[in-house]
């Protein structure tokens, strides 16, 4: 029985949005009568009329961070609490995404000391505030105004008594991508998922569920294998510039779509834009006449492809849920597929230059994706790729971008790990797509290398570059890394000198990507103009020798504000010993299966 309740003390507030928002709210969940009295009475005694001063005044905090510490069962400090719970009860400085999410968070974790002791003074009651944190899911439906559907699956993900169907993943999605699922709900469902996971079955429908409430390339008349390669991020990662050229050498078709730098991890849209005129915003149509043409294509993803994804992400940044294994795996899979490649190679990367910290982490990412592909008919294999360490000694969105083309023009040198990658991916994806048999995967290896030294592997990318409006005069400016009349550089150049004598033993490949960032290559927010021309080189790797006084690497930068605080990061982020130190093992196991 639902019973909705509104009291005659609280009729004054009809025209204030914080009563607004509490009769949304209402009308979302299904309460016993006790309960809703409950509730209404704790937000009653909150709400501030029109014309009033808050009853608190908080300092400025990022729900966010408060959402994750209550996931993460830390303690909130009684500022945090008090500008939680202003914020629950009036609606202000907080999302109702955000909302749905702590409340799911706190409701399975446990709700704050500090909150519930807020929450009792300003009832005036000392009754735990427990019970109405816990009385707004225990037995309810999350309603959606008169549709129980999308609140019955909320809560059953929140139960985790029984596995979701197929068809439950599928109303939610489309609900989502419609938007008649409430932002109080995705931001619910997200948290239930982040703490009570999904299984792979599940996994599996909610990638071909985002995948197939979008478009996919129309792929008719294009004749040949279609193949591709996502990294799950990493420090330096340039293999996509050199593999898909090599497999369009081969006749294979790469579409593949792609995306821009996240947390300390460069982008490869970021990378390819360095290039002036560079065009990553193709249509359909202009995807398949490359794909005709020159065999391959690097576009950014476009509006009809796995809409929710683009939706569901823009929640998760908010909500404490971007580090969740099954999203993680959903939300990549589910572009992957809308692209139409049939064979699919992943780089699960692990180390402190990859989100994944742990090669068990990786190969439980690369087993959801792997099991996702499988079910939707494809063939996939992974490698687990230590990061450790940048792949090439160059971080930054021009320096790398250079440095692939003259791996992709033969210049091979200082640059063996790179290749030795790009080549081990290649040449699997060259077998899986029946180019060459197993048994002949060496003799695959070195047929690409000599497309390397040949000129048919730069050849294809020139095509590409031209294809999508880029400055073809590029490929030869790309020769000198540091200094180049057509790639963006930044003006000054700062020397980062080692303080001691010995080898290399280790590096924060993560500390250099944020350092880099901070000189102006990262975003605070999605769509921000970035500074192409930043970063750092002439790195030096685990193992190499260095002298006191010898340069560690070398900082490009245009903006000096910050440069000292910058310098030092990535200074402390090389760790010298007396002993050397072997470089890590760059691929720790290698995952397969067929469809």
């Amino acid at each position: 029985m639902v019973m909705t309740v509104v009291r005659r003390d609280v009729q004054w507030a009809k025209a204030a949005r914080s009563k607004e928002f509490l009769a949304r709210t209402l009308k979302r969940i299904k309460l016993g009568a006790s309960s809703t009295h409950r509730l209404v009475n704790l937000r009653a005694s909150s709400i501030t009329p029109p014309g009033s001063k808050p009853i608190l005044s908080q300092p400025s905090f990022r729900p966010e961070d408060i959402i994750v510490k209550t996931r993460d069962g830390i303690a909130l400090s009684a500022e945090e609490a008090r500008f939680l719970v202003d914020g629950v009860l009036t609606g202000e400085n907080i999302s109702e995404a955000q909302i749905g999410a702590w409340i799911v968070a706190a409701s399975i974790m446990g709700v704050p000391e500090t909150v519930d002791v807020c929450l009792r003074e300003i009832k005036g009651s000392s009754a735990p505030a427990h019970r109405v944190i816990k009385e707004y899911f225990n037995g309810a439906t999350l309603k959606n105004d008169g549709n129980d559907d999308i609140g019955s699956i909320v809560l059953k993900t929140i139960q985790k008594e029984e596995p979701l169907t197929r068809d439950e993943i599928f109303t939610f999605i489309r609900a989502v991508v419609d938007r008649t699922a409430s932002d109080f709900q995705v931001g619910g469902w997200l948290m239930a998922v982040r703490l009570k996971g999904l299984s792979d079955l599940e996994t599996a429908y909610l990638t071909e569920a985002m995948w197939k409430t979008g478009g996919s390339i129309d792929f008719s008349g294009i004749e040949g294998p279609r193949a591709d390669k996502h990294a799950a991020g990493g420090s330096c990662d340039i293999t996509s510039f050199i593999i898909a050229p090599l497999l369009a050498c081969f006749g294979i078709k790469v579409p593949m779509m792609s995306g821009r730098a996240l947390a300390h991890t460069g982008g490869t849209l970021d990378k390819l834009e360095s290039i002036p005129g560079f065009n990553v915003k193709l249509s359909e149509e202009e995807v398949r006449c490359m794909l005709s043409d020159s065999g391959l294509a690097i576009f950014s993803q476009m509006e009809t492809m796995a809409p929710a994804d683009r939706i569901l992400y823009a929640f998760r940044d908010v909500t404490g849920t971007v580090a969740c294994t099954p999203l993680i795996a959903a939300s990549i899979m589910s572009k992957k597929l809308a692209e139409g490649a049939e064979y699919l190679a992943l780089m699960g990367t692990y180390g402190n230059g990859a989100f994944s910290k742990d090669p068990d982490e990786a190969r439980e990412l690369a087993r959801l994706m792997i099991a996702a592909g499988v079910n939707a008919g494809r063939k996939m294999v992974s490698f687990l790729v230590d990061m450790n360490e940048p792949l090439a000694p160059f971080v930054g969105p021009a320096l790398e971008m250079k440095l692939a083309i003259r791996v992709l023009k033969g210049q091979i040198e200082g640059n063996e790990r790179l290749v030795r990658l790009s080549i081990q991916i290649a040449a699997k994806l060259l077998v899986m797509a029946g180019i060459y048999s197993p048994k002949d995967i060496i003799q695959a290896q070195l047929d690409l290398v000599e497309h390397l030294y040949n000129g048919e592997a730069i050849e294809k990318f020139k095509q590409m570059v031209i294809a999508q409006g880029g400055d073809p005069n590029a490929i030869g400016a790309a020769n000198d890394l540091t200094d180049s009349p057509i790639f963006p550089q930044g003006t000054h150049r700062i020397e980062i000198r080692a303080k001691s004598s010995g080898f290399v033993q280790a590096i924060r490949a993560d500390e250099i990507g944020n350092a880099v960032n901070s000189l102006g290559a990262g975003r605070k927010l999605p769509g921000e103009p970035i500074d192409h021309g930043v970063g750092v080189a002439n790195i030096k790797l685990i193992g190499e020798a260095v002298k006191e006084g010898d340069v560690l690497a070398v900082v490009y930068a245009n903006d000096m504000a910050q440069i000292d605080q910058i310098t030092v990061r990535i200074a402390n982020a090389f760790s010298i010993g007396a002993e050397r130190i072997e470089p890590p093992k760059l691929v720790f196991e290698v995952i397969e299966t067929a469809a």
